[in-house]
């Protein structure tokens, strides 16, 4: 674990530049809700189930996880949307930013901030990082997550965010120790991005 002050992560990561890549990858767990004694707009509905059969089949979707839920689906986005200002207010060359969402709730609209033209919402962010490079892309933020906000959702609960490219780095360092949602995650740690949570799926099975 780390410490999220800017020269304690400066510190690690010149390691990483120096001797394992070109980016850096900070990467914890959500351990309690942010949100804890905030009111907030429930959003529990009811599916539109009508036969025995689609009790059925909605009943088989859900996951046996002993991973708790800890926040909303409009929470989630709100954590997100917080992620996405912060870096865009700490990193002067970002130029697109890759989110993980797997799919929009039902229950909940996507708030713009998540539609914007610098955003993109993929299932794996990673996939497109090779294709942005070598068009010569730079200032490319991943932000991957798997917040369960219900019991359909497989997750751990982690979140990650990563560039990966050296002149970025010190912009993410100025974000990730700024930003409210980063610096509430606990198990902190700073690796190369290519072995972090969220890694390409061929790091993550080591």
């Amino acid at each position: 674990m780390i410490s999220l002050d800017l020269a304690s992560l400066e510190k690690a990561a010149a390691q990483i530049v120096q001797t394992k890549s070109a980016g850096v990858c900070l990467w914890g767990s959500l351990e309690e809700s942010p949100f804890a004694g905030t009111p907030y707009k429930g959003i529990l509905t009811t599916l539109p189930l009508r036969s025995v059969h689609e009790f059925a089949v909605a009943s088989d979707v859900e996951k046996a996880s002993t991973v708790p839920v800890r926040i909303s689906a409009a929470q989630r986005y709100a954590l997100l949307t917080e992620i996405l200002a912060a870096a865009r207010a700490n990193m002067p060359n970002l130029s697109v930013m890759l989110v993980r969402l797997c799919g929009p709730d039902f229950q909940v609209q996507l708030p713009a901030e998540l539609l914007a033209k610098d955003v993109l919402l993929t299932y794996d962010p990673y996939a497109m990082v090779p294709r942005l490079s070598r068009a010569g892309r730079k200032g490319i933020l991943t932000v991957w997550q798997d917040l369960r906000v219900d019991r359909v959702d497989i997750g751990m609960n982690r979140v990650s965010v990563a560039v990966h490219d050296a002149d970025s780095v010190p912009g993410f360092l100025k974000f990730v120790s700024a930003s409210r949602t980063i610096l509430s995650l606990s198990n902190v740690e700073l690796v190369a991005p290519d072995h972090g949570v969220g890694a390409p799926a061929k790091e993550r099975r080591q």
